[in-house]
């Protein structure tokens, strides 16, 4: 009887459901055991790689980080009605100039700090590579700041028809935008391209809306923008702090003790933490994410885009799926913004070839030849005339351009040249991935 209710077909699923869970389970546990690792000696070699990849000491009176945080103590929030002034990718004739001067007045203090910050080369974050992902706030908040000052202080100025101090203002931000990068960790690479990218909306806003018309003031917006940065490098130094990160936290949790992290937990942040079956994963997700970031590596010095697909094919598992969208999206940032500050630079050399010439160039070898090539591949930059009136996307700010705008812009990481089209180009459905990656715009020759 007992025998003829097993081999019932609705009953065979019950008795051989648990067999099979059984076995799924002691060959997880099979696999598992093949990645077994030691925590506690992995943590004292992960303790010194973090010690080898901190930047070294900086002495106070040289170190830009300390005056981000007197400006950010020092900051005054806007109190006053109308347009928040902050807005600076908007038109200049919707920015309330009244509120702009009320807000930079207020905080004369913060800009004195900001002035000094940037005059100061090196810049050491009062926190170690190990703890920057969790103190982060101590980074962003004063530099949002100081970038956010420098902005609106740049449109002010160039408003005003000081360009030259708009100027400084411009490589001013590109200045906090290396020491936010100061500490080579994703999370500060990503706020180090958006304020990278701050800065140039900054610039192209102005060129838009208060262009330059004397070539000394052209000259200062070209000199702000001539120190360039290998996007390639940087990515390759942030991938090797990452890494030595992944590691010690990783192994801080596995061993139990993450005294590193004593600040950066409240008390149920810390039973959470302990909560987790990371002993169960931990060789394995601890593998495979430095596998992870070194395929990331090996792709980035070959000076090549990495793709979601490539390291999908690494056989990357569920943990690793939110690393391996920031490895590939965060390096795409850093080809976008380096490929964005090329492209305003040569528009730039353009304004001056306007201003000699009393007209704009056909092709961008007339202006520099051989013309600069982009960084997703070595295809010449592009320049092209609308012919109709656009729309362009910056910050939730919408630009009309009139016809004859010009657009000097790269060609995406797909080598297809969509004529300067990207999603900032107001057009539904387009993704700035598979479409040309930067554009810098000029507005046109005003007809007297």
């Amino acid at each position: 009887m007992l025998l003829g209710w097993a081999r019932h077909a609705p009953h065979r699923i019950l008795w051989r459901f648990p067999i099979a869970l059984g076995l799924v389970c002691v060959c997880l546990v099979v696999v598992l055991r093949a990645y077994k690792e030691n925590p506690h000696a992995n943590l004292v070699r992960s303790r010194n790689e973090i010690i080898a990849v901190d930047p070294p000491p900086v002495p106070a009176p040289h170190n830009a980080a300390l005056d981000y945080m007197l400006a950010g103590n020092a900051y005054k929030n806007f109190t006053g009605g109308g347009r928040y002034p902050e807005d600076i990718q908007a038109s200049s004739d919707v920015i309330s100039w009244t509120n702009v001067a009320s807000h930079l007045s207020a905080n004369t203090k913060a800009l004195a700090y900001i002035d000094e910050a940037v005059s100061k080369k090196s810049c050491k974050w009062q926190t170690n590579p190990a703890t920057a992902a969790f103190e982060f706030s101590n980074i962003s908040r004063p530099t949002r700041r100081a970038t956010c000052l420098l902005a609106i202080r740049a449109r002010s100025r160039a408003h005003a028809g000081d360009h030259l101090g708009a100027a400084k203002d411009i490589a001013a931000l590109l200045t906090v935008a290396e020491h936010i990068g100061s500490m080579r960790l994703l999370i500060n690479g990503m706020y180090e391209m958006n304020c990278r990218r701050t800065a140039m909306d900054t610039l192209q806003a102005i060129i838009l809306n208060d262009m330059p018309t004397q070539a000394k003031d052209i000259e200062a917006y070209r000199g702000a923008l001539s120190l360039q940065w290998d996007p390639f490098e940087k990515y390759g130094a942030v991938l090797t702090v990452e890494t030595a990160t992944i590691k010690l936290t990783s192994d801080c949790i596995a061993s139990g003790d993450d005294s590193e992290f004593n600040n950066c937990y409240d008390s149920s942040g810390r039973e959470s933490l302990s909560m987790l079956p990371h002993n169960l994963t931990y060789g394995l997700e601890r593998r495979t994410s430095i596998e992870l970031c070194q395929l990331a590596g090996s792709i980035n010095s070959r000076r090549n885009a990495i793709t979601k697909g490539e390291l999908e094919a690494a056989g990357s598992l569920l943990w690793n799926s939110n690393l391996m969208h920031s490895l590939v999206d965060i390096q795409r940032s850093f080809i976008e913004q380096a490929e964005r500050q090329r492209c305003a630079e040569v528009a730039m050399a353009v304004l001056l070839f306007r201003q000699n010439n009393g007209r704009d160039p056909k092709i961008l070898s007339e202006v520099i030849s051989p013309a600069p090539t982009g960084i997703f591949n070595t295809i010449e930059l592009k320049l092209i005339q609308d012919e109709a009136p656009s729309e362009f996307a910056f910050g939730g700010n919408v630009f009309k351009t009139p016809p004859d705008t010009l657009r000097i812009y790269t060609v995406g990481a797909d080598g297809i040249d969509s004529k300067g089209r990207n999603s900032r180009s107001g057009e539904k459905n387009l993704y700035t991935r598979f479409l040309d990656a930067s554009f810098f715009m000029l507005a046109p020759i005003k007809q007297e």
